[in-house]
């Protein structure tokens, strides 16, 4: 793994003889093994573990090399990547991949003119080669082996088939949609170094972070690289797989933080009836830094201005007043100056949004001009404690890596400052402080197939694919993956960050009350259009009626809980009566004189209309996870769940059951349970049946055979069907 750039973990073991031709596919029969369903055997007598681990290196890691660089006509030195090392007194081999990105470069010059039908033949071959691999890592990583390979052993696999699957998408280019690579993933259950992270004071949900947005490269360089430990920010005792809480703010404990080398200055402050006089005259208050002398300016001087995005909890924030230490004042002042020019102007929320109680009308307008703010500023410095630690130059994608893990990262408001601009994100606009001077983002995405993209990847989705001012539904979809582990102390905010990101009226957002749902509510209200598939998100709803189908929040989410939006279908639209989309789904009657059954999931099931051999069975959202999880406390709490769904059921005499994916072919469906307002509502193309919200569904399809035939004559059908509508019209209330 030394083609990283990075400090290895630990030596991997050569644990074979550098075999002289080795290949991948046929190359275990032909040396008198065989190999099925994930398991190794000798053809003639047996073969201890050790045997076996070193087959599996001289067939996946030595023979993947081989055959994968002859697809360019390059022939490997296997000698190239093994040498000797001293190790406890002792000359132990080793793999190295020291020469691998030399290897690379000559592969991207000698296929640089290849034809479209050579880079697609070659990409089907080499995903050939790497299928056995991948099967091979998935059964390891699911604990599904016959022998376990040595972890550092199997990540060497791994991260090699990533590399040569990353560069192969580099040079052997075709159309996003049409790659034969693209099947290639090495999926995994787990973040496999998580261990190793935690170890070093990493958060739980970092490795979880790291393990749903990057490939196995990523988190190996996340759990290599030395992370310094940061007095600053409280340790991870209390965080939870989907949320960092290490940066939440406590106002009544909370203090400024002076330089490192600093013996406790004064505080320099500022008359908050001067940042007034300037926001009510619609400008921006700047601050300018001479000598000890600290003045307010304003952007009507057009003067061209720094704007720093950092980490409340790193200490540059004041709960109590627009004011701050001398010491960060001049740093701050000198930072600004190496960017633009000497005695450059800045701008940072602490000292440039009024704190004074007395100012709250000043204080909503100066963050209702957020957005203004960040796209006015010639350029926005990131101020990061961890970040401002890391020398330069250092390797692309351990930068890229700490930057994803950095407190920056994780907060909601830096996404606004990072992303906010008239026409688009500004990444040569947006700069890093590191600890030897500032960089520009834009020059992390430079590069090619020896850069090996991983980290970098996922940061370029969350800050490049937000295109500003296209739609509101683009925006909403790119928006549900950027917020995903991100959070804030307070969760109010959420609602005005994301107005000021979706150009909405944020004054409205803050005047709308203090209250989570308030301002959600206010967010809503402003956007007429909508994805279809903001009905089946997976977090609580808002209660105002109207709006009960829409999520109270995007924060701390991980992908797979994240609302996911699909763009081409037609968007749902929204009034004052509540949300109409067009999908398929099913009016359900209930039938009250049926006795309800106390086992789970025998309530709520019906035939379907179109084919009485097709069973539904109805339950609330968590239960497909119930069967898999044997703790008592989670299966009380489901059976909770389902009679108070029953409850609901029984009050309701019509229901509408409207589906995100009405494929037959699927076995499990998402959807969503209205209470219809017309209980005699007939379905129709040119009609749109009304009903209120109730919560979402999950629907598991059976073919009706003799146990569901006997539930139906043992209890009866409590739930039944009578229509099955295709795209029909229903408006959510």
């Amino acid at each position: 793994m030394d083609h990283l750039s990075i400090p290895i973990l630990s030596p991997v073991h050569c644990l074979c003889t550098i075999p002289s031709k080795p290949y991948v596919l046929g190359y275990p029969e032909d040396k008198g093994w065989v190999y099925e369903n994930g398991k190794l055997t000798k053809k003639k007598g047996s073969a201890s573990e050790k045997e076996i681990e070193a087959f599996f290196q001289e067939w996946l890691y030595f023979g993947l090399l081989t055959d994968a660089f002859k697809l360019a006509g390059i022939q490997v030195n296997l000698s190239d990547f093994s040498q000797k090392i001293k190790l406890g007194g002792r000359s132990i081999p080793v793999v190295t991949t020291s020469k691998l990105p030399e290897y690379l470069k000559r592969w991207e010059q000698l296929e640089q003119n290849s034809k479209v039908d050579r880079r697609r033949e070659k990409q089907e071959s080499l995903r050939l080669f790497l299928m056995p691999l991948n099967g091979f890592i998935q059964r390891q990583m699911s604990h599904d082996w016959s022998v376990k390979i040595d972890r550092d052993v199997m990540l060497s696999f791994c991260i090699l088939g990533e590399t040569l699957k990353n560069a192969a998408v580099h040079v052997w280019k075709l159309p996003l949609e049409n790659y034969p690579l693209r099947g290639v993933k090495f999926l995994r259950n787990s973040n496999p170094l998580t261990d190793r992270m935690l170890q070093s004071g990493r958060c739980i949900s970092e490795t979880v972070m790291l393990w749903e947005r990057l490939d196995v490269t990523g988190q190996y360089i996340a759990a290599a690289i030395p992370w310094a430990r940061n007095t600053r920010i409280k340790n991870h005792d209390e965080c939870t797989p989907a949320v960092c809480s290490a940066f939440h703010l406590d106002e009544s404990t909370y203090k400024t933080a002076h330089t490192a080398e600093c013996r406790k200055c004064q505080f320099l402050s500022l008359d908050g009836a001067l940042l007034c006089a300037i926001l009510e005259k619609g400008h921006i208050p700047m601050i300018h830094l001479d000598g000890d002398k600290l003045t307010v300016i304003s952007t009507a001087s057009q003067r061209p201005f720094i704007a720093f995005s950092h980490v409340w909890a790193h200490g540059l924030g004041n709960v109590a007043d627009n004011a701050l230490p001398l010491c960060q004042l001049r740093r701050l002042n000198a930072l600004a100056s190496s960017l633009l020019s000497t005695n450059s102007p800045f701008w940072i929320d602490t000292l440039c949004i009024p704190v004074n109680p007395a100012f709250k009308k000043y204080r909503s307008l100066a963050i209702s001009r957020l957005g203004k703010t960040f796209s006015l500023a010639s350029r926005t410095l990131v101020l990061d404690l961890e970040l401002q630690q890391v020398p330069y130059p250092c390797s692309r994608n351990e930068l890229a890596t700490r930057l994803i893990c950095s407190g920056w990262m994780r907060r909601l408001w830096t996404l606004q400052e990072a992303v906010i601009s008239d026409g688009g994100p500004n990444l040569d606009r947006l700069w890093i402080q590191l600890r030897d001077g500032p960089i520009s983002l834009y020059s992390i995405f430079k590069g090619g197939a020896t850069s090996l993209l991983h980290s970098e990847t996922a940061i370029h989705d969350i800050l490049t694919h937000f295109p500003q001012q296209i739609s509101s539904l683009h925006n909403l979809q790119t928006l549900s993956s950027a917020l995903t582990y991100r959070s804030t102390s307070k969760q109010s905010d959420e609602a005005i960050c994301l107005a000021s990101i979706l150009g909405l009226n944020v004054k409205s957002i803050i005047d709308a009350g203090s209250t989570v749902n308030d301002r959600m509510h206010s967010l809503f209200s402003q956007l007429d259009k909508l994805p279809v598939d903001i009905l089946f998100h997976k977090v609580d709803c808002l209660p105002q009626p109207g709006y009960r189908w829409a999520p109270s929040t995007f924060l701390n989410l991980n992908l797979r809980n994240k609302i996911s939006f699909q763009l081409d279908v037609p968007p749902a639209h929204r009034d004052s009566k509540g949300l109409h989309v067009q999908l398929s789904g099913l009016v359900v009657h209930t039938d009250h004189t049926r006795k309800p059954n106390e086992n789970i999931g025998e309530n709520f099931h019906f035939l379907d209309p179109r084919n009485r051999e097709v069973l539904w069975q109805l339950s609330p959202p968590t239960s497909e996870n119930v069967i898999f999880n044997l703790n008592r406390q989670t299966f009380l709490e489901h059976r909770s769940k389902v009679a108070e769904f029953d409850r609901n059921l029984r009050h309701v005499k019509v229901v509408g059951i409207l589906l995100r994916d009405a494929s037959q072919a699927l076995v499990v469906h998402d959807g969503v349970l209205i209470a219809l307002d017309d209980q005699r509502a007939t379905p129709g193309k040119s009609k749109e049946i009304h009903g209120r919200y109730m919560s979402k569904i999950k629907i598991f399809r059976h073919l009706a055979n003799a146990a569901t035939t006997e539930l139906e004559a043992q209890y009866g059908e409590r739930l039944v069907a009578t229509s099955w509508i295709e795209r029909q019209n229903w408006c959510v209330s």
